[in-house]
């Protein structure tokens, strides 16, 4: 138990840290903040915290707003087809309707020469 003890104390013993250790470990969180800032880029703001709930609205209202173009445009183009569905069966109702009034025309001088 006396040897778990003393191994125990030279573990927790203080050490002295190697001189300059500070100015490497600054430096070096120095230069992983350049790094982190250089790759966020324009996101860089979407990373601030108070930016962040900002971002993600503006991201919901957009894509809110694109569904809403999106569908009526996609109303518009329905609508436009109808139409010239429509357009086609009113010109295929007319051209019959010509025929059957000439053949009732037909019909009737016909009728009107034999008496």
């Amino acid at each position: 138990m006396k040897h778990i003890e003393e191994e125990l104390k030279r573990a927790l013993a203080e050490v002295e840290p190697p001189e300059g250790l500070a100015g490497r470990v600054l430096a070096r969180v120095a230069e992983r903040e350049r790094g982190r800032r250089a790759r966020a880029g324009w996101l860089g703001l979407a990373a601030a915290p108070g930016w962040r709930w900002a971002f993600a609205a503006v991201l919901c209202v957009a894509l809110v707003a694109g569904g809403i173009f999106y569908q009526r445009a996609r109303t518009r183009a329905e609508g436009e087809r109808a139409k010239e569905q429509l357009m086609l069966a009113l010109e295929i109702t007319a051209s019959k309707l010509e025929i059957a009034q000439a053949t009732v025309q037909g019909i009737n001088s016909g009728a009107e020469a034999e008496q």
